[in-house]
């Protein structure tokens, strides 16, 4: 039986509004591939649009991501981040402990990876409404020999938000892991891994108290950056993804005629934020290099970017 914020969203979707939703893990623990499954799970369903997009693109394993993800009745134009979202999702328990991933949720539905049992969830993380939990790390390591919770937390988003059947879940899973080539003992791993966890989520509707409020925190600025330039989520300097550049090759430069148009992509896709720049009087800024030998990792981010082709991955080592 669904509970009263599940009805309530359900009710909203059939008069036409939009559910949206947020999750925070980090890399390497397969939030996008979640979203996909769940994604196409429901289209799969067919009664509603949906559309699924992350907050980043190159991150070392370990790095805080982040990701959405719009269901609509109707047709879904508007792709944008999400800030106050009808669910939730914690994929890794470091990462809430780094970031307010329930900010902007006065009440709401949350889903987690944890080994707490959803009452306790909801205190540790101060979350009011309805809270889902699952031991994805654990489950992942029995079925899938590696800690990850992906799978164990699409069971519990498909216990948290019922709009589809077990049966399109298990069928978009399949697909997804198609589409990825896995071999076939791989793909029934999943869907084992799949249903072991849909009898393993612990569910509660939690009151909390008055106090346990996630205000958005406060716009500081792009500190020097052109507008849409990479946030702080992502940033090598948070989250330690500096100097993972593949041994014997590195990022170089070269504008000796002075080319740069000052169209500022290199800055917006990098998503270590090392574009050097200058301020430019007709340009507005000016491209000066990468500071590569304390942050690059080689993501290509800028070399696919540049129109004019100024960057460079070539033989040698950083200095």
């Amino acid at each position: 039986m669904m509970a009263s914020l599940q009805k309530e969203l359900v009710a909203q979707l059939k008069k036409g509004e939009a559910l949206d939703l947020r999750a925070d893990g980090k890399a390497g623990s397969g939030l996008v591939m979640t979203l996909q499954v769940f994604a196409e799970a429901v289209s799969l369903e067919g009664t509603y649009q949906v559309q699924e997009w992350p907050f980043f693109s190159s991150a070392r394993k370990g790095a805080n991501v982040r990701g959405f993800m719009r269901v609509g009745k109707g047709p879904l134009f508007m792709t944008c981040q999400v800030e106050s979202p009808h669910v939730a999702l914690l994929f890794t328990e470091k990462t809430g402990e780094e970031i307010d991933f329930a900010s902007g949720v006065s009440k709401g539905i949350f889903v987690l990876n944890t080994a707490y049992h959803a009452i306790e969830a909801a205190q540790k993380f101060r979350l009011r409404g309805e809270v889902f939990t699952v031991s994805g790390d654990r489950l992942g390591q029995e079925y899938l020999h590696h800690p990850i919770p992906n799978i164990s937390v699409l069971a519990a988003l498909h216990k948290a938000l019922p709009l589809v059947s077990v049966q399109q879940v298990v069928q978009a899973l399949k697909h997804n892991g198609e589409k990825r080539r896995l071999p076939l003992k791989a793909i029934q791993a999943n869907q084992d891994c799949l249903l072991a966890s849909l009898k393993e989520v612990s569910s509660a509707v939690v009151q909390g108290e008055e106090a346990w409020e996630h205000p958005l925190p406060s716009f500081a600025g792009y500190e020097g950056y052109p507008i849409g330039a990479q946030s702080a989520l992502r940033s090598s300097l948070q989250n330690l993804t500096a100097n993972y550049a593949r041994t014997g090759r590195r990022l170089v430069f070269q504008d000796p005629q002075d080319r740069c148009t000052g169209c500022s992509l290199c800055i917006v896709n990098c998503p270590e934020g090392i574009i050097q720049f200058v301020p430019d009087e007709k340009r507005g800024i000016r491209v000066t290099g990468a500071d590569v030998n304390h942050f690059c990792k080689l993501c290509r981010e800028c070399i696919e970017a540049c129109p004019l082709d100024l960057f460079e991955e070539v033989e040698g080592a950083l200095v």
